[in-house]
């Protein structure tokens, strides 16, 4: 029986980001040769186009940037926030001051609040985030699908990462570790890459159809075998 496996990134370096510019600041960030954070800036913004991977790579950052500042892993889990109807204002202000307002056990000192789809949080609560953004205990990663609705005093406090749809050829690396879970790897690269090319970017749609190729590839080695 062919038997799913979790294919969630396990790293950073594990996502794949279509700006080049945008992937080495990352990485950069993420072993500790830039510092974080730094210059005022306590943030991470992750901005692009639906079903890019955003949100994965959001979920890694706060143990990755805890291990790239002092070499450990997170005591506290971050707060994680789907900002949403309802949850988008002032009860996501509250919970951020009155966690901020406590000692962090972290051995960096700094709480993490990943605040997903911040573009949903009303006026009113992004600019009281800019406020709570000059906390000193504090680290913040965010995700948008419209920067352009982001207060201007949050991005500036933040590192700028785009997400847009990579380049097929970017996506072979994690298509093939997908495929190589499974037994898998005699697909050419050409038939891979137009299956890659056939999902136009979306994230969840190219390892999904990873693990329909690796199905298919399975099922057919059961029956001439």
């Amino acid at each position: 029986m062919f038997k799913i496996q979790n294919h969630s990134a396990n790293c950073v370096e594990d996502i794949v980001i279509s700006n080049e510019d945008s992937r080495d600041r990352l990485l950069e960030i993420v072993r500790g040769n830039v510092p974080f954070p730094i210059g005022g800036k306590n943030g991470i913004l992750i901005f692009g186009k639906y079903g890019t991977g955003k949100t994965e790579l959001a979920k890694l950052l706060p143990s990755a940037l805890e291990h790239a500042i002092v070499g450990l892993a997170l005591v506290q889990e971050g707060e994680f926030i789907r900002c949403r109807q309802g949850v988008n204002g002032i009860t996501v202000m509250n919970l951020i001051e009155n966690v901020a307002s406590f000692m962090s056990f972290n051995a960096s000192g700094l709480h993490y609040f990943t605040l997903d789809e911040v573009d949903n949080m009303t006026k009113e609560a992004q600019q009281s985030l800019k406020s709570v953004m000059n906390y000193p205990c504090t680290a913040f990663v965010m995700t948008t699908n419209h920067i352009e609705l982001i207060d201007k005093g949050v991005r500036d406090r933040c590192f700028l990462i785009e997400m847009n749809a990579a380049e097929s050829q970017l996506w072979l690396p994690r298509v093939r570790a997908i495929l190589a879970d499974y037994g898998v790897e005699d697909v050419s690269d050409e038939d891979l890459l137009s299956v890659i090319d056939a999902c136009k970017g979306s994230a969840r749609d190219i390892i999904n159809e990873a693990v329909y190729v690796a199905a298919r590839r399975s099922k057919k080695l059961a029956t001439t075998t």
